[in-house]
């Protein structure tokens, strides 16, 4: 019986193809090999597609295609047509700061504050953008405070809606009798000059205090940088997430810099210490500190620094401490990082031969508080 190679083949038909034998004759009743050439109508085929889901797969590219078309399109004809758009504004207001206070209120943009040689306070603002130009206002509210605040400006949909810049000037016989606060959503906030206190708030952005003198100093941001410098009596910095940096910074009473995740990098002027203590803190990251010599601080009445470190990381101090402060007057200084390094150096950077002794003018040659006649505490 002939068996049909392809099994769809109805058996009572012919092969289409004949077998193939080796070499040689086959006998009935006789083995022999037999080579079977495959049939290319035998061959697999997958099922055929049907017309309708044709139409839908085409249907799905075209959306596909257009798409990849029109977004472009669509992104630059708004960028095109929003550049058109563009406006300049400008305002300018005076006013007079209330006795009880200023209080300076911008959402976005940037913030600069100062004091000014004139006799009049004024407050200028300055936007470009493609929406209606932001509200200016000059209230005073319930505490007798003159508030100066800003309408937030909504942004489109690809971008910021447009630039923004408030200028704020306080004549310095005003100023240094003034409570100034800042407040901004993001921002970047500069304030120079002298004010009596500063309370500076931001919940994304940059704070800046080049140039300020102050008698306290407060900022609180929850994601940004700091950068201190100038002349205050107090300084107190928090921040969730964020840098605390200073340079050339003078405190002569208290400094505090605390930061949930960033790193603190501060370094004091010769002009002044802390008389009351310096505590930095973070829970992420390294804190670095520069403390001026005592013998190069004027009328620095101070018998040495009090330094006490904890962490998980590294602490270097390479600086002259006293460890028993009993009967002694010091600048106590407190570190704490929960991971990361602590350094404490001197502004002017480390000499040989004035590590760890205490010499009252650090010319001795020697490392160790033991052999110096002049030394006032113990070394570290």
């Amino acid at each position: 019986m002939s068996f049909p190679q392809n099994r769809h083949q109805n058996p009572s038909q012919p092969n289409p193809q004949p077998s193939y034998q080796s070499a040689g004759s086959q006998q009935p009743g006789q083995r022999g090999s037999q080579q079977v050439r495959s049939n290319p109508e035998t061959a697999f085929r997958p099922e055929r597609v049907t017309s309708g889901t044709r139409t839908g797969i085409r249907a799905v590219i075209a959306i596909v295609a257009a798409l990849a078309v029109l977004l472009p399109l669509s992104f630059g004809g708004t960028m095109f047509a929003q550049a058109l758009q563009t406006r300049h504004y400008e305002t300018s207001e005076s006013f007079t700061p209330g006795a009880d206070g200023l209080l300076v209120d911008v959402p976005t943009g940037v913030v600069d504050i100062s004091t000014t040689t004139a006799t009049a306070a004024q407050v200028n603002l300055e936007y470009n953008g493609t929406k209606h130009q932001p509200d200016l206002t000059i209230e005073e509210d319930a505490d007798g405070r003159t508030v100066i605040s800003v309408s937030r400006v909504a942004g489109r949909t690809f971008g910021p809606a447009g630039d923004l810049r408030v200028d704020v000037q306080v004549p310095e016989e005003m100023a240094e009798k003034i409570q100034l606060e800042a407040r901004s959503q993001v921002s970047a906030v500069y304030i120079a000059g002298q004010f009596d206190q500063v309370r500076a708030f931001s919940d994304l952005g940059a704070i800046d205090t080049e140039g300020l003198t102050t008698r306290e100093l407060t900022i609180e941001t929850k994601t940004g940088a700091v950068e201190l410098s100038g002349r205050h009596e107090i300084v107190n910095v928090t921040a969730d997430l964020g840098t605390i940096n200073g340079e050339a910074l003078t405190v002569t009473d208290q400094l505090t810099a605390l930061t949930d995740a960033g790193a603190i990098d501060i370094g004091l002027s010769t002009e002044a210490v802390p008389a009351s203590g310096i505590d930095l803190a973070t829970s992420f990251g390294s804190v670095d500190l520069r403390v001026p010599r005592l013998s190069d601080v004027p009328g620095a009445d101070a018998d040495g620094y009090l330094v006490n470190t904890a962490g998980n990381g590294t602490a270097d101090v390479n600086i002259d401490t006293i460890r028993d402060g009993h009967g002694k007057t010091v600048v106590p200084i407190s570190i704490r990082s929960t991971s990361g390094a602590i350094a404490v150096d001197y502004v002017s950077g480390n000499t040989s031969g004035e590590l760890s002794d205490q010499d009252a003018d650090d010319q001795d040659p020697d490392d160790t508080d033991g052999d110096d006649p002049d030394a006032t505490g113990n070394g570290s």
